[in-house]
């Protein structure tokens, strides 16, 4: 790849340096992502400018896991998966890299970490670094994605696999942290903190199955029990590294562990045998989801999105999933509220609530690009724009979306919210009024009795009393007992008597 090419690309968006990302800057980097998985859809490709389009994404939106595997999938092919990388490393930006994480300034080490994975990206020191980057900004799924990397590396290392066994512990993934504090125990028989960690966690996982306590997460040292932090947390695992299959297994004895395993396990055996068979990838997803394990059905689906070569099937089923995942975060924290009334677990249901509108966005926004002609998307898309805070965008999308029917009232009445957000009161007035028509014409009452409502109000402060007056009258002999709405009439009524 000429230095130009890969220089256009890293120089196309400016650097973000906070959690919200525009929609502009989403959109450019949905292009440059959708560019480099047809780059990888081909036998042979220019790794070098694949990295750069990766790295590029990876950089600006460093919590989307899946433009992170696409990134280590890409440098995996370029080394043919030797688990060493290039023969003779360079120094790959370690400099910035060594000088950010000695900072603890983990934005710069997730930023520098993608240079410095070019040459090797089973580098463990380096995925250690943005794994522990990744936990600092809490970035789960991304975080065991790399520490999977360098466990890929070094299954057997004691100090790779307690870095695991902590990261999973912490997260509540109490079976995957056992199996390497295993490893960790086969590798230093003599220690002690293995064989109490793996009897503390056999102990806290039945408690829990039982229902007689939270899960458990690490902090500090040792082991607190943090129902918030382990109910919320990300399902994304580390696989176990598999063990040699025994040459001297006879046919029969195969057979007969065949007929005993699983549907999900024959799925499983299955796309090893055919990774190119798309529908069991989509198959074991849903019996991942059946099975309340959303994070594991997006593992299955973020590797058939590579196998596919970005297949348009199984890039939707990612999404649907991803926006089930971030759904059942916030109904676990909202449940957990609900009974703890701490402040920690309120700003939980905030927190999950402002990603879930994120993750939302993010698809909408890259759904209504490959469906432009698609209203129902563009009324989404403005609804997650109007919860983001973003009025004159949204107010875009659903103006455009009320050229369809079954939108109309909803979404004039939510341009009529976005335009009172702007301040453009008379023009928002009107939204109002025609949102009750509208709703009137396709018997929405509920909408209409909202219309009328919010004309009234808005009306009342902008002193237009004889419309809040008819707005609200007309609300009061449809619903008298809803909100306010006798009060805020009588009040009207007696200003306008009072002239």
């Amino acid at each position: 790849m000429s230095t130009d090419r890969a220089t256009n690309v890293a120089a196309a968006t400016p650097t973000v340096s906070s959690e919200t990302i525009s929609p502009a800057l989403r959109r450019r980097l949905q292009q440059l992502f959708d560019h480099g998985m047809k780059l990888m859809e081909k036998d042979k490709y220019d790794f070098e400018y694949a990295h750069t389009v990766f790295a590029e994404c990876i950089v600006q939106d460093p919590n989307n896991l899946v433009y992170v595997e696409s990134f280590l999938t890409n440098l995996s092919r370029k080394y043919d998966n030797n688990k060493k990388g290039a023969r003779f490393g360079g120094l790959g930006g370690k400099g910035a890299f060594k000088k950010a994480y000695s900072k603890k300034d983990w934005r710069e080490v997730l930023k520098a970490g993608p240079d410095v994975l070019k040459t090797n990206p089973w580098d463990i020191p380096t995925l250690r670094a943005m794994a522990e980057a990744c936990a600092a900004l809490d970035y789960r799924e991304v975080e065991l994605r790399y520490l999977k990397n360098a466990l890929e590396a070094a299954p057997k290392d004691a100090e790779v696999n307690r870095h695991c066994a902590k990261t999973l512990q912490r997260m509540g993934q109490f079976d995957q942290a056992i199996v390497c504090w295993h490893r960790v125990e086969e590798a230093n028989p003599n220690e002690a903190e293995a064989p109490k960690m793996i009897s503390e966690l056999q102990v806290e996982k039945t408690r829990a199955k039982a229902g007689f306590g939270p899960a458990l997460a690490v902090g500090g040292g040792g082991i607190s029990k943090s129902a918030a932090a382990a109910k919320s947390a990300a399902t994304h695992s580390i696989p176990p590294v598999p063990k040699e299959s025994e040459k001297d297994k006879a046919a029969e004895e195969t057979r007969k562990r065949e007929l005993q395993l699983t549907p999900r396990q024959r799925l499983e055996r299955q796309i090893q045998e055919f990774p190119e068979e798309v529908d069991n990838y989509l198959r074991l997803s849903e019996l991942h989801l059946d099975e309340d394990r959303p994070g594991e059905a997006e593992r299955v689906l973020t590797k058939a999105l590579s196998a596919s070569g970005n297949d348009a099937r199984v890039r939707e089923r990612l999404e649907d999933v991803q926006i089930v995942k971030q759904r059942h975060k916030v109904a676990v924290a909202e449940k957990l509220a609900a009974n703890d009334k701490s402040k920690a677990a309120q700003d939980l249901v905030v927190q999950l609530r402002g990603e879930l509108n994120r993750v939302e966005l993010e698809i909408f926004t890259s759904r209504s690009q490959r469906h432009p002609n698609d209203l129902g998307l563009k009324f989404q898309l403005g609804l997650r724009l109007k919860r983001a805070g973003n009025y004159a965008e949204a107010a875009k999308h659903l103006q455009e979306a009320t050229a369809a029917d079954q939108h109309r009232a909803a979404a004039v009445l939510e341009v009529g919210e976005c335009l009172q957000m702007l301040k453009q009161y008379p023009t928002s007035l009107e939204f109002y009024r025609r949102a009750a028509t509208f709703a009137t014409e396709s018997n929405q009452v509920e909408l209409r009795k909202l219309g009328l409502y919010r004309a009234g109000v808005l009306a009342t402060g902008m002193k237009e009393y004889e419309q809040a007056e008819t707005a609200l009258a007309e609300l009061s002999q449809l619903d008298p007992a809803y909100k306010d709405v006798r009060d805020r009439l009588d009040k009207v009524r007696e200003i306008r008597h009072k002239g």
